[in-house]
């Protein structure tokens, strides 16, 4: 599973993360209490940002009164 580093990190064997590294290689015995201590976070579908919203389409003039009555 990739994790996200949060905080600079050496692992086995002979490696380093910088935070904003995303890493899959991770022991999964740390990857368990790196995650409990806000070390690393998972990235995945369900992490990811929600796509933005399409903007709504105009109205057309003739529905838009400029003294707002209709």
């Amino acid at each position: 599973m990739p994790y996200r580093v949060l905080t600079g990190l050496s692992y086995p064997p002979d490696k380093t993360a910088e935070p904003g590294d995303i890493v899959d290689d991770l022991p999964p015995k740390s990857a368990k209490w790196l995650l409990d201590q806000g070390h690393i976070e998972n990235v995945g579908a369900a992490d990811r940002p929600a796509p933005e919203p399409s903007p709504a389409p105009e109205m057309g003039s003739e529905d838009n009164d400029e003294d707002g009555e209709s």
